[in-house]
């Protein structure tokens, strides 16, 4: 931030005059003053500082994060016509993003940072839904024990993946399409990575999708360490 918003000193009277005879005198500077729209006055700072502004997570306060951005970054006079034609602010971000990341380096940046947030939140999220998946009745020849998600919890689980684990899951959703039109062809697929990156949560939600899509429980998971 360069600027500071300019008050104008206080009125001088006989006192003020004796007080400050005394006093240590500072050597002030003329500095040049910017009238805004509203005739309120802002004045350049001789040092600048940084603007502190609240840290939200777009998967869940997404307006408030991009409006957020929007403050931080878009040049404006007047905060009421910072969305310009759009209804969100989201939009107004998104329609804008490409200009911002070409003149702000520090955008990018901020914006990767966010987007592992983001996968971090949508994780936490998964392996809560996952956790609370509701009982059913088991057959007693079933040797896994099989836990599938309600529609709610299937949805929620589909919107929390990140961008690879939906290209994953379209991969497969589309192989087993693929394999009920008559194909022969079979996808095989390995799953590698660290711990904690969501091999279990996108498995479990590849079993699911596999059996809602045959209607039937065509799939089971061995162990959770053989993913691990």
């Amino acid at each position: 931030m360069a600027y500071n918003h300019y008050t104008k000193p206080p009125v001088i009277n006989e006192e003020s005059i004796d007080t400050d005879a005394y006093a240590p005198h500072e050597q002030t500077t003329r500095r040049r003053l910017i009238t805004l729209t509203d005739n309120t006055k802002m004045t350049i700072r001789n040092t600048p500082a940084v603007v502190r502004v609240p840290n939200f997570v777009a998967a869940s306060d997404p307006e408030s994060y991009y409006y957020s951005l929007l403050i931080q970054y878009m040049p404006y006079r007047n905060e009421a016509e910072l969305l310009g034609e759009f209804n969100s602010a989201r939009d107004a971000f998104l329609a804008n993003e490409e200009s911002l990341r070409q003149t702000n380096a520090y955008l990018e940046i901020y914006r990767e940072r966010d987007r592992q947030l983001e996968n971090a939140f949508a994780q936490v999220q998964a392996f809560q839904i996952l956790e609370h998946a509701e009982p059913m009745e088991l057959d007693h020849e079933e040797e896994v024990p099989y836990l599938p998600m309600n529609e709610d919890q299937f949805l929620q689980a589909k919107q929390s993946m990140n961008a690879g684990q939906k290209e994953i899951f379209t991969l497969v959703t589309q192989s087993i399409q693929n394999q009920m039109s008559g194909a022969e062809e079979r996808l095989k697929i390995l799953f590698t990575g660290g711990a904690g990156v969501g091999k279990t949560f996108l498995l479990k939600l590849i079993r699911d999708q596999i059996n809602r899509c045959y209607a039937k429980d065509a799939a089971k998971l061995l162990t959770n360490r053989s993913c691990s």
